[in-house]
């Protein structure tokens, strides 16, 4: 049992409890049990675990503060700074788990699998504040409601060959995340939390993308521009994205659509290691998909600066996208894009000196090292880094250099 109290708890906030109990039962020690046991199931491990735990609210996040700004005649003045919530509380998460462990065919073979669900009570979101309230954040943090999460976790461990002077191991790890938000409150309606092209929203995950879809658009030669752009209606039909003669300065009237995910439905792993005599090859290769980034350098440069290839030759232009750009900012379904990724993240490869080379350094062991990081990605994702995110910011790239690709060599001596 852990009691937490904080000062980032809002004031009318205590002592918050957080239990927990884990239980596991080793079956294939039980000789009552071992006998029904197939022949090649050499250990076979339950557990099953249920406990709280919980999200503190940043530090100051519940007070209503005061910042200093640069004033006239070298004097320093206050403004307004964050908005606050007096009555914030700790996000608090009852959880659950169940799953087993278990080794196969002389320990060959390691299978480990659990099944998850959570549930966030007062889960902790944020929310956009009026510009009549008077002050400057953009966002408060509230105790939202109620979020579900539920996933599971597969690793298999498998040696392919294990002989003396050669040896193949392969390792495969897969996570699903599924969450959704099954309550809101302090939103308009308690259904809806907009952020902007994202939101919170009653059946979806948090941050999800919503923004308006531009299904099509008609490329006009004369005016070399996009127009009559067609929204989709959130219908699983269409209309005219904006009011009036498909001008583009009227009034949108299509409503925003469901978009994809911020965070990866599926992430996962997979890493090979072969050793043939002294020389060791380990390589790892990772992925994450069911998730979008808004790629913010590209609507830098075509909605804002107006400096992208597209606009020098648009009848070569998709009018979809160039009907997008030419709103400012308006539509921007085409930044919003899909951010899978495939990556070889590590690639390695070590020699294990014999003895004798090891005792001309007076050294018991030598080996020697050379490794690579972030070498290679596949994806459709046309940024430069599909993990690319601006500081805190929910899933959007903009000025951020890409994993650079690092390369180590070490010499390792030991007496």
């Amino acid at each position: 049992m852990r009691v937490d109290n904080n000062s980032s708890f809002g004031s009318q906030v205590s002592w918050v409890t957080y239990p927990k109990l884990s239980v596991a039962y080793v079956v294939s020690e039980e000789p009552r049990l071992r006998e029904y046991l197939p022949g090649f199931i050499d250990n076979l491990r339950l557990r099953a675990a249920y406990g709280a735990s919980g999200q503190q609210p940043g530090v100051n996040t519940a007070l209503r503060t005061l910042s200093p700004v640069a004033g006239p005649n070298g004097l320093t003045v206050l403004t307004t700074g964050t908005f606050g919530n007096p009555d914030l509380r700790p996000e608090r998460v009852l959880g659950s788990e169940g799953g087993f462990e278990a080794a196969l065919f002389r320990e060959r073979i390691g299978i480990d699998l659990t099944y998850f669900r959570d549930i966030s009570h007062d889960a902790i979101l944020s929310k956009g504040v009026a510009p009549s309230v008077g002050f400057g954040a953009s966002s408060q943090l509230i105790n939202a409601g109620e979020i579900t999460k539920s996933g599971v976790e597969v690793a298999i461990k498998g040696q392919v060959v294990n002989r003396r002077t050669v040896g193949w191991d392969m390792n495969f790890v897969v996570g699903t995340n599924n969450a959704k938000i099954n309550k809101l409150s302090g939103a308009p309606g308690d259904t809806n939390v907009d952020l902007g092209n994202q939101a919170h929203r009653i059946g979806y995950s948090p941050y999800s993308w919503f923004s308006y879809r531009v299904l099509s658009a008609t490329y006009d030669p004369v005016t070399k521009k996009a127009i009559n752009p067609i929204c989709d209606d959130g219908k699983g039909g269409s209309m005219n994205c904006f009011a009036g003669n498909n001008a583009l300065t009227n009034a949108l009237i299509a409503p925003k659509v469901y978009l994809g995910r911020f965070i990866p439905r599926v992430e996962g792993s997979y890493t090979n290691t072969l050793r043939v005599g002294p020389l060791t090859v380990r390589g790892m290769m990772d992925y994450a998909t069911s998730y979008r980034r808004t790629d913010n350098n590209l609507r830098i440069r075509c909605q804002l600066f107006l400096t992208c290839l597209e606009y020098l030759q648009p009848d070569k232009t998709d009018p979809r996208e160039l009907v997008q750009m030419q709103t400012g900012g308006t539509l921007r379904d085409f930044v919003i894009t899909d951010a899978k990724y495939l990556k070889l993240r590590e690639l390695s490869l070590t020699y294990d000196a014999p003895d004798r080379i090891a005792g001309k350094l007076n050294a018991h062991a030598l080996s020697l090292n050379i490794s690579g990081r972030n070498l290679h990605t596949w994806t459709p994702y046309k940024a430069l880094d599909p993990e690319n995110q601006l500081g805190g910011t929910g899933g959007v790239d903009q000025a951020e250099y890409p994993q650079l690709a690092v390369f180590i060599m070490t010499l390792h001596l030991a007496y």
